[in-house]
């Protein structure tokens, strides 16, 4: 049988049922509900995987207590040799890559007011990233998730909240050059599950990375200008953006993001973390724009998919830039297969090459200057670098430094 296609899963071994029981009192009463948790009579949808599936009966227990129903959207995960996306990439038609019928994912979505989707990669592999077919499975893949986001909009029971969190494997753990007991450990930290009161010390978190968005929003910036060893780079915003911060939407999350203007990029930047592409590594990756452009980079290792990754439409433009607080974030280690972690790194800043958020505009619906691109990527720098904002008055003040907003 499909469900066991892969040996035991070694989490068994290390988590332990407190960590696990805190981890799904987390996701369900901190992470849904944005901070608030779930309400009585409210229907969850939890998508996972095979590693996810050890996590099943602990949200099942936390969202019966809350008084909710559960359902499941099981994705089971192939090896490369027999991944069905990989196999209708290769022999399909164009036609037969577009195939995507909507109407199993309606009938889900009407039913629940809440989603968790639990992140894993069950196998390690390599995508071809010069098959074109294989980039035109993205760039569908990007219109399909656009299509469910609007299909959410669609139902009669629009999402009350979504949460994306991992639940760790031997695979993801290995693709990132740590065992699966660090990985776990990283998680614990993370979402502070070594605390008795976990829920409540992730909601204390949240609201304080509220009280930073917040105070960013209220100093009406249009200019952030990121400048140091590794980066002198200059992002504009437009009157209508705004930092948004994930309540709950990301499980760990600390930072706060806004979407750039997209034309208006200027400057270069090193980036201090790798980034997974496709299965393949870049490194050391430098990057110049102009007038919002990717003119030149480099890269250290993996420039072949870092190339293919900005020659997709609307890469090579800037879709989101962001900054983690150290003090708020317990996350030590570099998991780059885990972007959540590896972007929450405390006293760092991302960027993401490609689609720009929309939720981080005063209106949705308004969105001026706002990149659309077939992919969403983000790179992280770490080290010595200042932000200094620059508002809409012209006055210019220094907000994040030494790993730290400065007026927080």
């Amino acid at each position: 049988m499909v469900w066991n296609m892969i040996e035991k899963n070694l989490l068994e071994d290390i988590a332990t049922p407190v960590e696990l029981t805190r981890y799904a009192e987390v996701l369900v009463n901190c992470a849904l509900g944005h901070g608030h948790g779930i309400e009585k009579g409210d229907v969850v949808l939890v998508g996972y995987s095979q590693s996810g599936a050890l996590l099943l009966p602990y949200l099942q227990a936390s969202i019966t207590k809350a008084g909710g129903h559960l359902l499941h959207e099981p994705d089971i995960s192939f090896p490369p040799k027999s991944n069905p996306n990989t196999t209708i990439a290769n022999l399909g038609t164009r036609e037969q890559i577009n195939f995507f019928p909507l109407a199993h994912k309606k009938a889900l979505y009407e039913l629940a007011d809440h989603k968790i989707s639990l992140y894993t990669d069950e196998f390690i592999h390599k995508i071809d990233i010069d098959s074109e077919k294989i980039s035109d499975k993205t760039i569908e893949r990007t219109r399909i998730i656009n299509q469910l986001i609007s299909l959410k909009t669609e139902c009669k029971n629009i999402f009350k909240s979504y949460s994306i969190a991992y639940m760790p494997s031997q695979p993801l753990a290995a693709n990132s050059n740590v065992t699966l007991a660090v990985f776990w450990q990283q998680l614990v930290q993370a979402c502070f599950l070594d605390e008795e009161d976990a829920v409540e010390r992730c909601r204390q978190t949240l609201k304080q990375t509220k009280v930073v968005e917040d105070a960013l929003n209220a100093m009406s910036i249009r200019h952030l200008r990121l400048h140091g060893q590794d980066c002198d780079l200059t992002i504009t915003l437009t009157p209508e953006a705004r930092f948004r911060s994930s309540a709950g939407g990301n499980m760990p999350s600390y930072e706060c993001f806004v979407t750039p203007a997209a034309s208006q990029t200027e400057g270069f930047i090193r980036f201090s973390y790798p980034l997974i592409y496709k299965g393949h590594t870049i490194e050391e990756a430098e990057v110049h724009f102009k007038d919002g452009e990717v003119t030149n980079f480099t890269a250290g290792a993996g420039l072949e998919a870092f190339t293919s990754l900005l020659d997709l439409p609307g890469m090579k433009r800037l879709g989101e830039f962001a900054l983690t607080d150290k003090r708020l974030s317990r996350i030590d280690t570099v998991l780059p297969s885990a972007k959540l972690f590896l972007e929450n790194i405390g006293g760092t800043a991302h960027v993401a090459f490609g689609s720009g958020y929309k939720k981080c505009f005063v209106d949705k619906n308004i969105t001026p200057d706002c990149n659309e691109a077939s992919d969403h990527q983000d790179m992280v720098i770490g080290g010595d670098f200042t932000v200094t904002a620059t508002a809409v008055t012209g006055e210019k003040i220094d907000i994040f430094k030494n790993g730290q907003f400065t007026f927080f």
